[in-house]
């Protein structure tokens, strides 16, 4: 059985669960984590202290430059002092979708290899959920 993905969409949004660990070296995504619970979520670095928000406002400015969205279009749906955190990305959801897509497979385990996202024996559930989709970023 495939784990399922750490977003869905709601009410015309993203909502997308993040694992966040601050004070880390630098701040990038590093995979699709368990949350417990049988959901999984998108583990987030943030190099900014746990500190009067501050790696809130990181998390926001990092996944808003990496799906190409206003830092207003990120906001912290649940978990502001957590480090589980549900995020509500605001925006077209299938170009959102498409842009997490991007995000992540990079990290999945097939990242080393030549990947057409077309093929589901390359990609899994990454490549069917972006087939449709152009893969250049914009």
């Amino acid at each position: 059985m495939t784990a399922p993905l750490p977003w869905r969409e709601a009410d015309g949004a993203i909502l997308l669960t993040v694992r966040v660990t601050p004070k880390a070296s630098r701040t990038e995504a590093i995979g699709i984590v368990d949350a417990g619970d049988g959901r999984t979520a998108l583990a987030i670095r943030v190099a900014a202290p746990p500190v009067e928000g501050a790696a809130n406002e990181a998390l926001v400015a990092f996944l808003a430059k990496a799906l190409g969205l206003r830092k207003s279009a990120v906001t912290v749906a649940s978990g502001e002092t957590g480090r589980l955190k549900l995020l509500r990305l605001e925006g077209n959801s299938t170009g959102l979708v498409r842009q997490l897509a991007l995000l992540v497979l990079p990290l999945s385990r097939h990242s080393r290899e030549s990947v057409n996202p077309a093929n589901e024996q390359n990609c899994g559930a990454l490549g069917r959920l972006i087939a449709g989709f152009p893969l250049s970023r914009e």
